[in-house]
């Protein structure tokens, strides 16, 4: 009986521990690198006017999955300021901490040189808009659903602060927006693709954990009366 409680308690204990683990695996995307998970990966709402719906690529390819993940081989694209779309980062959060916190990568058939297009952000009811540069990677082959040959990979770097996030504080939901084709910023098509955390903090402690531990005070109890 002894045993057996010993090994249950510790086996139980083991699997909810490397359950909310963060990951330590490396992803790179264009010279940045992330933790494996550091990516959004659940699509929780969105809008697009009729005339200006979202559009990705490539064809066929659902606004969750253009939007989520690490790969550069897709993307999606809005003419609206008024569409948006709401991702969820389910495995972390993203921490603002020391420098950049966030990276936003964007495709562009301005590949090559300078800056790209502009990408819109919206983080505690605050909304930011950030000019993305070249990483110095080309993505040839590719056509974005903006149209064009798209060969550049764009990134702006985002700093929390700039949401008035509290130093240390989390975050795990970011809106991002389209961008008005022909507005004030001039004419765009922004093809928005990866969203990878640069500052990163493991998911908190499940609450079925928390309610698992008081039965193994109980049980502690219950071996202890065995022993006497």
């Amino acid at each position: 009986m002894h045993k057996w409680f010993g090994l249950i308690t510790v086996t139980v204990f083991l699997t909810l521990l490397f359950s909310v683990a963060p990951s330590s695996a490396a992803t790179t995307v264009a010279g940045y690198s992330f933790n494996d998970n550091a990516f959004p990966d659940q699509l929780l709402s969105s809008y697009a006017p009729v005339a200006y719906p979202w559009n990705t690529d490539p064809a066929g390819t659902s606004l969750q999955a253009a939007l989520t993940g690490s790969s550069l081989g897709k993307d999606a694209v809005s003419l609206s300021d008024s569409a948006y779309a709401v991702l969820k980062f389910n495995n972390i959060f993203v921490q603002n901490g020391p420098g950049a916190d966030l990276a936003v990568f964007e495709l562009s058939s301005a590949g090559g040189s300078g800056g790209g297009e502009p990408v819109r952000l919206t983080i505690n009811n605050i909304t930011n808009t950030y000019m993305t540069y070249w990483t110095g990677y080309n993505n040839n082959g590719y056509n974005g659903a903006g149209g064009g040959s798209v060969s550049g990979v764009y990134v702006a770097l985002i700093d929390l602060n700039d949401f008035q996030i509290p130093s240390g504080g989390l975050v795990n939901v970011i809106q991002i927006n389209g961008v008005q084709a022909w507005g004030s910023l001039g004419q765009w098509d922004t093809d928005y693709c990866v969203f990878g955390a640069l500052n990163v903090a493991p998911v908190p402690i499940p609450g079925a954990l928390v309610l698992f531990l008081p039965g193994l005070v109980g049980l502690a109890a219950i071996r202890r009366r065995f022993k006497q």
